[in-house]
């Protein structure tokens, strides 16, 4: 008959079992992102300082300061040679100053840095006389220089100004902090805040009359968030809207990244720390002046180049191989948005970094005020892009997310303003000269009575709004919470199915979703939503479509359209699966595993809105397929083990009639025997012996006795 009850187990699967069932039960739920949040509320208040300052420092008019002096110069280093002077004014030209000029001092306090000649402008009002000491060759001279009120741009040179200084940085701001605030866990996010805020700092800042510590803060602050801007333009086109593929030809796009983004990442820490050390003591970085002027100018320019020619080729790339017409808009937006917002204004300044000039010094003012204008285009065609093409799913969140807020902001408002009418009715009672003890208890009780219905209204209608917006159909990160919690508490399939398939195309708006199971059988769909009928499809072990979903372990996006998909590129894909696919409206393919077992996968048609599955939705949905995948090895667990106890029990109640049956065969009465007194007994070793006794009556009074012995335990044959 086999092995005793039981043993069908092995200690090694109960193991596995115990894991599996204390594995889904530490899955934890996903805390608020307060940290983050908390850094993002910091480089708020820090870069908003900063862009209120550089607006007072280039229109104090808009500040009423209207005594407010023009720079006669700008005090700058080039290379290793000392601070010099550059973009003169007028008054500064008639003193007898030049370009090139060494500074020495500054109303006879000597220049160490350039914060020297920032202290003395910030003190210095409209009508002073800044005296400047210069050396042109080996001979110092004093120049009187009477400065002149600021304020008095042509209409030109202020629309630009206001362009640069304020428009371009509060949009370019407000675009990267408000995607960072709706999805603080996303690295697009945060990515695409530093990519947007290099546009913030494009134009001078003056930081050196800012006084001690600020002024080192801003030009950290500038000068990083400026050699930052070609890094981030490397890691946006690569990764956004989504990454490149980790495999095949695309590894040679992240080979390029490492190769661009270090060097990069060196010179911009070095020149950031050249700048602090211009500003604050020249002499202490000259020796990393001399090391940066041994690289040359060209090569730090060329770097720059190749960094954004290969986002360009990224954006280019992503654009012509997009399978759907909403991603091939989205993309060509960028491209065109971004080559004419940062192309021109690039070009200008590799030529001047090649010629070792400024860009304002070698070109003339139509030249470069139009690149700098244009560069006004890349916030906006961010803004289009992500609001307006939903390119990071964040206007379902402004819609959805204003209404809400008014919704639960007008409910406090109500519960505020009724509960200060009770109270202050129940005063006016309680104050009333005529009012006797027992009416003011009355009113007392009343109020509270009240006060505390209004509150479990307003708790009430809170639960209706959320019911009402839906606030888990677009917040992420608490669809993966919740659904966590509930997956986590399902042990049947059907149910666990149920839940998972109805959430995702309830949050993600997919009308069809089919989840296919192993079953010891070619997989088949054991659950599907908004299919009529459901196709009658099967996808073999052995089949393109699984093994590339147990080989690569990741959700799998099927591109109908594209030649170059995987459906395509796979030589054991045949024509017969890619039907079966498109019979699903296949668009995504969700992995279901447990350690290196595929239990089942799910397959995701394309979205109401017809727009491609985000990086967002990806890093979500391959999270649920995690959690679904251990949920479902341990419902399975669950359910042998519910069978092996079932079994376990009709054994032992087949068991306990053998052993009633087995007792029946016994002699039941003993026969007489003059003279004699006797019993017989028999106690098997188990539920059921191979034993046998019996009393038999013989003639002239005697007694035979019978016993039988079958060898070994139990019913197991031997």
């Amino acid at each position: 008959m086999g092995a005793e009850p039981g043993s069908a187990m092995n200690t090694e699967d109960r193991s596995h079992r115990l894991q599996l069932l204390a594995a889904s039960q530490t899955i934890a739920t996903r805390r608020p992102p307060t940290l983050l949040y908390f850094l993002l509320a910091v480089l708020a208040v820090f870069t908003l300082s900063y862009e209120v300052r550089l607006t007072y420092q280039n229109l104090p008019q808009w500040f009423g300061r209207n005594d407010a002096p023009v720079r006669p110069f700008f005090a700058e280093d080039i290379g290793t040679e000392p601070i010099t002077i550059s973009f003169l004014t007028h008054e500064a030209a008639q003193a007898g100053l030049k370009a090139g000029d060494e500074l020495v001092a500054v109303n006879g306090k000597p220049v160490v840095g350039t914060f020297v000649f920032g202290e003395a402008m910030h003190k210095a009002r409209a009508g002073d006389v800044l005296r400047v000491t210069v050396a042109r060759g080996s001979e110092p001279r004093t120049a009187a220089i009477i400065l002149r009120r600021s304020g008095g741009h042509d209409w030109v040179g202020y629309v630009a100004m206001v362009l640069l200084v304020v428009v371009v940085p509060l949009l370019s701001l407000g675009i990267g902090f408000w995607v960072a605030a709706l999805r603080p866990r996303d690295p697009l996010a945060w990515l695409l805040l530093t990519f947007l805020a290099t546009f913030a700092v494009f134009y001078n800042a003056d930081a050196e009359a800012w006084g001690p510590v600020v002024r080192d803060l801003a030009v950290i602050y500038r000068f990083g968030v400026e050699s930052a801007l070609p890094i981030a333009a490397v890691l946006f086109g690569i990764y956004f809207p989504e990454p490149f593929p980790r495999q095949g030809r695309w590894l040679w796009w992240y080979r390029v990244m490492w190769l661009l983004i270090v060097p990069s990442a060196l010179l911009g820490l070095a020149f950031t720390v050249d700048d602090v050390g211009t500003v604050e003591n020249r002499a202490a970085v000259m020796g990393l002046d001399r090391a940066l002027a041994a690289l040359g100018t060209a090569l730090p320019s060329l770097l720059i180049l190749a960094c954004f020619l290969a986002f360009f080729a990224a954006l280019g790339v992503k654009w012509k191989l997009a399978a759907s017409a909403d991603s091939k808009r989205r993309l060509s937006l960028m491209f065109w948005g971004t080559v004419l917002g940062l192309g021109p204004v690039t070009v200008l300044q590799v030529i001047a970094g090649i010629v070792n000039q400024p860009v304002e010094i070698y070109f003339h003012w139509w030249v470069f005020m139009p690149a700098y204008c244009l560069t006004a285009l890349v916030p906006v065609t961010f803004a289009y892009v992500i609001v307006v093409q939903r390119a990071m799913d964040v206007r379902l969140v402004l819609r959805q997310g204003l209404r809400y807020a008014l919704a639960r902001n007008g409910i406090r408002v109500l519960q505020i303003l009724l509960t200060a009418i009770v109270i202050s009715t129940a005063a006016t009672l309680l104050a009333g000269e005529n009012a006797k003890r027992p009416q003011k208890i009355t009113a007392i009780a009343v109020g509270i009575g009240l006060v505390w219905l209004l509150r479990r209204g307003a708790k009430h209608l809170h639960a209706s709004v959320d019911r009402r917006f839906f606030r888990d159909a677009y917040n992420a990160e608490q669809i993966l919470s919740e659904l966590g919690d509930q997956v986590r508490t399902i042990v049947e399939t059907r149910p666990l199915l149920e839940t998972v398939a109805g959430r995702i195309a309830e949050s993600l708006h997919v009308p069809r979703v089919a989840v296919l199971l192993d079953g010891g059988q070619p997989y088949r769909p054991a659950y599907a939503i908004g299919y009529d009928p459901v196709p009658d499809v099967l996808f073999h072990g052995d089949g393109a479509t699984v093994e590339w979903l147990r080989k690569e372990r990741e959700p799998a996006r099927v591109y109908f359209q594209d030649p170059n998909s995987w459906i395509y590129r796979e030589p054991a894909m045949t024509d017969a699966e890619r039907a079966q696919l498109a019979a699903l409206e296949t668009e995504l393919l969700l992995p279901l595993a447990v350690k290196d077992k595929l239990i089942g996968f799910m397959s995701l048609a394309p979205k109401l809105s017809e727009e491609p599955f985000t990086g967002s939705d990806l890093r979500l949905l391959k999270s649920l397929a995690a959690q679904t995948g251990l949920a479902l090895e341990v419902a399975r667990l669950t359910t042998a083990m519910g069978e092996e106890i079932a079994q376990r029990e009709r054994l032992n109640r087949e068991l306990e009639i053998a052993r009633e049956v087995q007792e029946r065969l016994f002699p039941q009465e003993l026969p007489a025997v003059p003279g004699l007194d006797y019993c017989g007994r028999c106690r098997p070793a188990r539920e059921v012996g191979g034993d046998y006794y019996d009393f038999l009556e013989l003639p002239e009074g005697k007694l035979g006795v019978a016993i039988g012995d079958v060898s070994g335990k139990g019913l197991e044959p031997r």
